[in-house]
């Protein structure tokens, strides 16, 4: 209660709930001061302070009696000035607390424990009193968790008034000795908090950006203690002034001499105990693609005061205008800290002396300095930094290769250590048994042990009690032993820092959020699509790293959560084991940056999978069959660097590779399994298969060796269903992991239908065609789907099933269909009597099919009495373009189509030149019908012996037209003769490729097979690959890799014949007729579609045609103009 005597003092009163609404009266503010200012011992009443500073203003001894009662009358006759409560953002006020919403998938976090009560309640007011770190650290906040007392401020003004605030300061001791992990941990809790609070959250991206350029210093390590004090300057003069965090200050006056000392090599703030690496983040990664947020030049404006005081120039003289400042003093009284702006000092020009906190019971003691629990570094302390990998060439390379801002944090790294992840203190021993895997094989252990302690990464042996006074505490993960899936026989010893899997006590992997240690990896999608890209002619090599995670140094301060024990012996781990959460994504920032290296420094693709790297080399565009570098380059280039391939495993360039597991070939662009890993999977999958009953870590072996397979065999990624469902139905507890079931029908049939449809399919292999075993083969299929059953077909049976086409007898292989042409068109229309019902109907089927490009199927039914709206088209499904385009497109939707079969397509019907117009033909059927409903067959004819709509069937159709070509010395065609027909006439008419793909309704490059020619038994399309070397009359247009040339050739004025050429034909130039004009070509990529034709110079604008070309000529189908080659003439580039 003595702080009640001075013009300006504060006490602190004790709130049980401080989330209950309610506000104290006046009365009951007086009545608790007079109860505890009775129990105040009468020394405490009349004594004066250390600071000099009388309760009364005179330094005279009084009695208990009378300071109480000058205390009373002041209590009595003050005026209550109570400041508004501060009401929870966004929020009403409520009861009590509530839970927080669960969100699924997140784990525990380093920074899970919230930050205390007393910050949170300063940032609600708007953040305008100092928040000293120290309250911000995890030990921290770990130690005030499930602390809920908050303290209130009641202060008495100058003028007898007493004010009750809920914000009060908190003590800045030892802030300015913070380590870096302490420091980061506050910034990591703190920048998340300003978004709840609506008054913060601008400010928000300014002090994140204030913490980036921090934590981005390049002399971060050695210059700590003046970031340090920038920092807490920043946030000081940030109370009381307008400036902008965001930015950097360089003018504050009290850095130079913090700056001097750090040159000198001294801390102006040591620190107790071992020094902590401060550059190391704990959390910290820098993914390549990290961009640092652009900093706003803006100056917020920001509160001005700390304090709510009414009347303050009764309180100092100086008060009003003098600034709050945090910074820590180092003068105490009785043993109680207090801050500068409350110490009458030269720096401060403050004048208020301090009074210490009266405490409520009748003992005072002095304050004890806190000190450091952590022990000393002991001089044979066996920490150590252990690297083959050079960090100043890394600094180099970074630089030269303009990667320093993506990995900057790699040579650091290498110098003092990567942090794992864990930013928790060690606050016991932890030495838990080794597994029975390991003791097992004691001699495995034994031999794992002595290499690495030749190696230099293990130091030891030390006795537990020896480590003991070194570390002061240290945790030790168990042993364990695993066999290498790619060497059989020999083992990998592990430490599990998983361990234990039960709430016994946090295991290290816990602790470590992987998503704060990110990679990049060379999945099977990337090489697919580098193969797809590169020339054919490249090759690839495979590089291993030798003991990747054993490269990788631990920081100093991790060390000790490294140990390993063995025979009640122990060493010490000085890099990244196996079996750590962030030892991967540690290694991949090295990784990373080595990969990054390579392709700028050799010009080409680079993919790694953890410490296989896949390298690419592609020929020289000045020499083809030449590279420009080899093994030994990249083997030399890595010298410098110390990084360690295992030449053992480095496999050279070559077409053909493996890697993750596939064997590529890049000239032939294909994958596949290899054998020996198609043999180890068979043996395996058979083994699950015979098992009675199976666990759940064999299942999932299964299952992720066939979810493998399927990247390259991609018909097998549905297929999984059933192992799927199985492998989910196990438990996943800890203590379940060893429990046994019976695999379930489905999941077997996932894993053995398959070799049984491929025999089956096989047996028909030289004795029937290949449609022949499709054929049954889909039955099957069919019979599965209907009963509900797995059906275990793969691109394997899909390859068998293309083997039993190719053996198929030559009696059996059906010739491919002619086309219908216009010149058997012709013979309809002549022979046909076009003023019947029935031949219109006839003449307008076989246009429509043949422009159109349908199929008979999708226009004619099979019944002549029934018509199926739902199957075949109506007339109410034509749309006739509108009467002010007399030449514009008809459309026609088709209820069902082969490739639609419930929503339909729309096909377009064209005008075309009499007497081959189906719009003209249409017209003339529905005048002839024109009584027909509109949901009549859309070619319906009258008979007038029946009555009533007829349908033609397609039966009857082909019949018709058949009877009228053999005739005329034609074969029997078949109904998709038309669609044949139609393509190739427009093909050859000039259409573009892409137009004739659009309105054939096709979405692949099936559309090529149509291609044909009028003289069919004569010329039949020869598709092929054009190579590098074209014909001197080829515009060149820098074709895609594997890309195709066409060319097409013209016999007189009908007959066409549009071919595809493996080798470019001799052009024989016999006498000169004029100057042959430059024509561009299409070019046809490797899916087959048709990019760009060549262009005709007399065409319309805009428009181009396909050009046809003789021997020694060129010949445009559109303006009817021939060109010929002049020799020696070359084409310009386009």
């Amino acid at each position: 209660m003595g702080s009640l005597l001075g013009p300006e003092q504060v006490i602190f009163i004790g709130v049980t709930d401080p989330c209950d609404p309610r506000v104290e009266t006046a009365d009951e503010v007086r009545d608790r001061l007079l109860e505890a200012a009775r129990h105040l011992p009468a020394d405490r009443l009349g004594a004066t302070d250390d600071c000099g500073f009388a309760p009364f203003g005179d330094n005279t001894s009084i009695s208990r009696e009378t300071a109480f009662a000058k205390i009373a009358a002041r209590i009595q006759g003050a005026k209550m000035a109570t400041l508004p409560a501060p009401q929870a953002p966004n929020a009403a006020p409520r009861a009590g607390p509530s839970r927080p919403k669960r969100t699924l998938g997140k784990t525990v976090d380093a920074y899970e424990y919230p930050l205390p009560r007393s910050v949170r309640k300063i940032l609600e007011n708007g953040w305008n009193v100092h928040i000293p770190w120290t309250h911000t650290t995890d030990e921290y906040c770990q130690s005030h968790t499930h602390s809920s007392k908050l303290d209130n401020t009641v202060k008495i003004s100058g003028d007898g008034q007493i004010v009750i605030s809920d914000t009060i300061a908190l003590s800045a001791d030892g802030e300015d000795s913070l380590r870096f992990d302490q420091w980061f941990s506050g910034y990591k809790r703190v920048l998340p908090a300003l978004l709840e609070y609506p008054s913060l959250t601008e400010e928000q991206p300014l002090w994140e950006a204030h913490f980036n350029r921090i934590v981005s210093k390049p002399q971060l390590t050695k210059f700590w203690p003046v970031y340090r004090a920038y920092d807490i300057r920043i946030r000081t003069l940030a109370l009381t002034t307008d400036i902008d965090p965001s930015i950097e200050h360089k003018d504050l006056p009290t850095l130079p001499q913090a700056h001097q000392a750090c040159l000198n090599g001294s801390d102006p703030h040591p620190q107790v105990g071992p020094p902590a690496d401060p550059h190391i983040l704990p959390l910290r990664t820098i993914h390549p693609n990290f961009q640092r947020p652009k900093l706003p030049n803006i100056k917020p404006t920001r509160p001005f005061g700390v304090f709510y005081v009414e009347n303050a120039a009764m309180v100092a003289p100086n008060l009003a205008s003098a600034k709050a400042h945090s910074t820590s003093c180092s003068r105490t009284a009785n043993g109680y800290s207090h801050r500068d702006s409350e110490c009458a000092t030269s720096t401060t020009g403050l004048k208020v002396a301090h009074v210490p906190v009266a405490p409520l019971d009748s003992t005072i003691a002095r304050c004890v300095e806190t000190t450091h629990t952590r022990p000393s570094l002991a001089e044979n302390d066996p920490r150590k930094i252990v690297t083959p990998l050079v960090p100043d060439t890394w600094e180099s390379m970074l630089k030269t290769y303009d990667l320093w801002d993506d990995y900057e944090d790699v040579p650091t790294g290498l110098r003092y250590g990567f942090r794992i992840g864990v930013s928790s203190i060690l606050n016991d021993t932890r030495i838990p048994k080794n597994h029975k895997s390991a003791t097992d094989r004691p001699t495995v252990i034994t031999r794992h042990i002595n290499k690495e302690v030749s190696a230099g990464r293990y130091s030891g042996p030390f006795s537990l009690n020896t480590l003991t006074e070194i570390f002061g505490h240290f945790h030790a993960a168990p042993l364990g032993i695993i066999e290498k899936a790619s060497s059989p026989g020999e083992f990998r010893v592990i430490q599990d820092f998983s361990f234990p899997r039960d709430t016994s006590y946090h295991s290290l992997n816990s602790q470590i959020n992987p998503d704060n240690f990110p990679c990049d990896w060379g999945f099977f999608s990337n090489v697919a699509k580098i193969i797809a890209t590169i020339d054919p002619a490249s090759e690839a090599a495979t590089f291993d790293v030798e003991a990747a995670y054993r490269q990788m140094p631990v920081h100093i301060d991790d060390q000790p959560r490294m140990v390993v024990i063995w025979n009640g012996f122990a060493w010490v781990d000085h890099c990244v084991p196996f079996g750590a959460a962030s030892s991967n994504g540690i290694f991949a920032r090295c990784g990373d940056a080595k990969r990054r290296v390579l392709e700028l420094k050799f010009h080409t693709f680079v993919l790694k999978w953890v410490d296989d790297f896949l390298i690419f080399r592609i020929p020289s565009s000045k020499s083809p069959l030449k590279f420009t570098f080899g093994i030994d380059e990249i083997l030399e280039f890595a010298i410098p660097l110390g990084w360690p391939w295992k030449e053992s495993k480095t496999r050279p360039f070559a077409s053909l590779f493996i890697y993750i597991g596939f064997e590529w070939n890049i000239r032939d662009r294909i994958v596949c399994i290899p054998l020996p890993k198609c043999q180890k999977y068979t043996r395996k999958i058979a083994e699950w298969i015979q098992s009675p009953k199976v666990t759940l870590r064999f299942t999932q072996t299964i299952l992720g060796t066939l979810t493998h397979c399927a990247l390259a065999v991609p018909e097998g990624r549905s297929r999984l269903s059933g192992i799927s469902r199985f492998a989910a139905t196990f438990s996943t507890a800890h203590q379940d992991r060893f429990k046994a079931r019976t695999p379930s029908s489905w999941a077997k049939a996932d894993a053995e239908c398959e070799p049984a449809l491929c025999a089956y399919a096989a047996s028909f292999a030289g004795s029937y065609a290949g449609g022949t075993a499709a054929s049954s083969i889909a039955a099957l299929k069919a019979h599965h789907h209907r009963h509900n059953l797995p059906w275990a077909g793969s691109q394997r049976l899909s390859c068998v099933l293309k083997g039993v086409s190719r053996l198929a007898p030559p009696q059996l292989s059906d010739s491919k269909r002619p086309p219908v042409t216009l010149e058997m068109l012709s013979a309809l229309h002549s022979d046909l009597k076009l003023s019947t019902s029935f031949d219109t109907a006839i003449f307008a089927i076989a246009l429509v099919a043949f422009w159109s490009q349908c199929r008979l199927g999708e226009l004619l039914g099979s019944s002549r009495l029934r018509h199926n709206p739902r199957t075949q088209p109506c007339r109410k499904d034509l749309i006739k373009a509108p009467s002010s385009l007399p030449d514009g497109l008809w459309k026609l939707n088709l209820p069902r189509t082969k490739t639609s079969f419930h929503s339909g397509e729309q096909v377009l019907i064209a005008h075309q030149t009499d007497p081959f117009d189906p719009t003209k033909a249409l017209d003339a059927l529905f005048q002839l019908n024109p009584n027909f409903p509109p949901s009549a067959h859309l070619f319906a004819y009258s008979c007038p012996k029946l009555g009533g709509p007829r349908n033609i069937t397609r039966e009857e159709f082909l019949d018709k037209c058949n009877s009228i070509w053999e005739k005329r010395g034609f074969p029997r065609f078949t109904g998709h003769s038309f669609r044949i027909g139609g393509t190739t006439e427009l093909l050859a008419s000039g259409t573009a490729p892409d137009i004739v793909k659009t309105t054939g309704r096709w979405t692949s490059n099936s559309y090529l097979k149509y291609w044909r020619a009028n003289d069919f038994n004569d010329h039949q399309p020869t598709p092929g690959w054009v190579h590098a070397w074209v014909p001197p009359f080829i515009m060149a247009v820098s074709p895609a890799p594997g890309a195709l040339a066409s060319s097409c050739r013209h016999h007189g004025a009908r007959g066409r014949v549009l071919k595809f050429t493996n080798t470019p034909k001799k052009i024989k130039h016999k006498r000169k007729k004029a100057e042959m004009a430059i024509l561009k070509y299409y070019k046809v990529d490797l899916d087959g579609k048709i990019k760009r034709l060549r262009e005709c110079l007399n065409a319309e604008p805009g428009t181009s045609v396909f050009m046809a070309f003789q021997p020694d000529c060129q010949y445009c189908s559109k303006c009817h103009l021939t060109y010929t080659f002049v020799p020696g003439t070359k084409l310009p580039a386009a």
